[in-house]
């Protein structure tokens, strides 16, 4: 047993127990996290396959084993990022077609070869192993680019949802498909390099996809950062389609209610408040209270409730009551869940960190 074997088996258990962890425990998101918990499933029953047949030495080319799941991990990762911007998911099984069929015709080579392998020469293997992977790296880095590019959708939705984004982007998972991309590129353009690195590129595969994916999972788990890419019209008073445009009018009316609510309910001050509770509490739909925010309050949603969490502050910290206070308990009483976020905001607003501001007010 080597080096690469010890790693095998802790990072085998690790995604286990995240994987676990994920599927049974409470969430704010469990069936985005199910989902998740799939993919994590996949690679841990790879590793495992991966180990017992270095250890136990079983009859068997790694290349034609139908435990490799590149096609099935991809796919739901990619359905884990549609789950999260609630992108309509057309045709859900087929998915899985592709993944099956290879388990499939590579579990009835598997068998040929283990009871008779001079049935299928190694010239067969070769190009059968070589035919595989080109099609599985090709696959797995169009994907990559999907899941990019919606996390990159995900991440400008985030700011008109919620008012922190501490912990939400899928930056992590952007990472990650720019990792598989940039090896699928070296897989096809320069195989020799791949072959003179094999066990350190294996190595940092398996860091990559071992312990950094279920590390970045486990994280999120009860993040709620589930955004809305499509924008659906909810309510009677938006009767509009998403492609009709809104008169001035509708949109002035509109950011006078929301107005309305800041000033008098100081809704504000909710720590959980995000684009969809400010749908239900006023009905109105999601599309048009971003729309009108934008084009009438010239500021996205995030920066828009900020700014009077912020203005909230300042009064808080003119008062005698308040200046002993903690900027932790401040930021709480305005409705920031992070001393982070509100000294980040506050400064950007203000031009000086709380604390000035309390001294010179």
């Amino acid at each position: 047993m080597n080096y690469y074997d010890i790693f095998l088996i802790i990072g085998g258990i690790q995604v286990l127990v995240v994987l676990l962890i994920l599927m049974f425990k409470k969430s704010v998101k469990p069936r985005v996290n199910f989902l998740y918990a799939l993919m994590l499933l996949t690679i841990f029953i790879e590793s495992s396959s991966k180990f017992i047949i270095r250890f136990f030495e079983i009859k068997l080319v790694q290349g034609l084993s139908p435990f490799w799941f590149s096609f099935l991990t991809i796919n739901l990762l990619y359905l884990f990022v549609k789950k999260i911007t609630n992108i309509r998911i057309k045709h859900f099984y087929l998915y899985f077609l592709l993944p099956a069929l290879e388990f499939i015709l590579f579990s009835i080579l598997s068998i040929i070869y283990y009871y008779n392998e001079e049935v299928i020469s190694e010239n067969t293997i070769n190009f059968i192993v070589t035919i595989r992977d080109l099609i599985s790296f090709i696959y797995v880095a169009f994907f990559s680019l999907l899941i990019i590019l919606i996390s990159l959708k995900h991440r400008e939705s985030l700011i008109s949802t919620y008012t922190s984004v501490s912990y939400k982007t899928l930056d992590w998972l952007i990472y990650f498909c720019v990792f598989v991309i940039l090896n699928t590129l070296i897989g096809i353009f320069f195989p020799s390099l791949r072959k003179d690195f094999i066990l350190v590129i294996h190595i940092i595969e398996l860091v990559i996809y071992y312990y950094y994916l279920s590390i970045a999972g486990l994280m999120q788990m009860n993040i709620d950062n589930r955004v809305d890419l499509t924008l659906k019209n909810e309510y009677p008073i938006d009767v509009k389609s998403n492609l009709e445009e809104y008169t001035q009018e509708e949109l002035i009316y509109t950011f006078s209610l929301i107005e309305k609510n800041m000033v008098e309910k100081k809704i504000y001050l909710e720590h959980t408040l995000n684009l969809k509770k400010l749908s239900k509490k006023l009905k109105i739909s999601q599309r048009l209270l971003s729309k009108s925010i934008n084009k009438i309050g010239h500021k996205n949603f995030y920066n828009y409730i900020n700014s009077y969490r912020i203005e909230e502050a300042k009064q808080l910290l003119k008062k005698d009551l308040y200046k002993n206070y903690s900027i932790e308990a401040i930021a709480n009483e305005v409705g920031f869940n992070s001393r982070a976020s509100f000294y980040k905001n506050f400064k950007e607003q203000v031009g000086c960190s709380p604390k000035e501001y309390s001294i010179n007010s």
